[in-house]
């Protein structure tokens, strides 16, 4: 037992560490929320961890994980990579001053307004919408964000006619997961596991695979289409190096994380684009820490030939 300043005895005392769970209604939901206090063994009272977040911020970020609504660090995230101040933000959405400040601490953001945010932050939309309502900004940012945006998002000539060529797909087959290639969900997909942390170009490869064959085991069909080969360190995404690079190079959604060879999303991806089961998919693929080297889909696939989606029943489980 530690000893620290029992705020009620107004000294020095031993205090035991515990934790409790409590219920926290959240609009009209009641959210669980475990907390840890401290007991002083002198005096018998509970008082909370010093600087612990209170009940209701816990409350709230529970909320926004189960509701799929983003995060105050993902709209903080996006505003700041854009240049954008609150109230510029708030300008260009048609909304009050306060309104983004108040969701980047922690208030909630109603469902209209996490719609509108989320369509902002597709690769288009914020230059479509500065063009459309350029007094939301001083007309020296304006153009220097226009130029910024504009020059991202232009993709080499070589790199794109690449890309399109990724769009002539053959016909859906068992070692597509029988679903056409769908790029959006790739690059969501891709997104989405690389989120919150930067992760290897092996392992993502790895994350994606997982989550596309989970999804066909559970459903006879997979997320994104994409067909994966047997890599020397596991299974890769067809054409995965000219797929990353269109995220970093020409849409900057992807950049590179602080150790070598690591990638990590630059900007949230589009959930709505996802049904509930594809995110269960996803989630489970992050939450699994099994090598895809030691699955039977990987050991018995020849070096550089297509992983067949009929070995998904054999996926380990998380």
């Amino acid at each position: 037992m530690a000893q620290i300043f029992c705020p009620h005895c107004e000294t020095t005392r031993q205090v035991q560490s515990t934790t409790a769970t409590e219920h926290v209604v959240v609009r009209g939901e009641a959210i669980p929320v475990t907390r840890e206090h401290r007991a002083c063994q002198a005096c018998g009272a509970s008082f909370d961890q010093p600087g612990a977040p209170d009940t209701a911020a816990l409350a709230h970020e529970a909320y926004r994980r189960k509701a799929g609504l983003l995060s105050p660090d993902e709209i903080r995230a996006f505003r700041t990579a854009h240049d954008l101040t609150q109230h510029e933000l708030g300008r260009l959405l048609g909304w009050g001053g306060a309104t983004v400040s108040r969701y980047e601490n922690g208030a909630l953001q109603d469902d209209a307004h996490d719609r509108a945010l989320r369509l902002l932050m597709r690769a288009g939309n914020l230059p479509a919408l500065i063009e459309r309502y350029p007094e939301a900004l001083a007309a020296d940012k304006c153009r220097a964000i226009l130029a910024r945006l504009h020059e991202a998002t232009a993709p080499g000539p070589g790199l794109l006619a690449d890309l399109e060529a990724l769009l002539i797909t053959p016909e859906p087959d068992e070692t597509s997961g029988f679903r056409r290639f769908s790029l959006t969900k790739f690059f969501g997909a891709t997104l989405f596991l690389c989120r919150d942390e930067a992760v290897s170009r092996p392992d993502l490869n790895g994350l994606l695979w997982r989550a596309d064959f989970t999804h066909y085991r559970e459903h006879k069909t997979s997320i994104t289409g994409a067909r994966y080969l047997r890599g020397p360190w596991g299974p890769v995404a067809d054409r995965h190096h000219l797929l990353f690079a269109y995220l970093l190079e020409c849409t900057s959604q992807l950049v590179e994380g602080p150790a070598p060879e690591t990638l990590r999303a630059a900007a949230p991806p589009d959930l709505a684009m996802f049904t509930d089961p594809e995110l269960q998919s996803l989630l489970a693929a992050k939450a699994s820490a099994a090598p895809p080297q030691d699955d039977r889909a990987y050991r018995e696939t020849a070096p550089g030939q297509p992983i067949s989606y009929r070995y998904a029943q054999y996926l380990q489980q998380p």
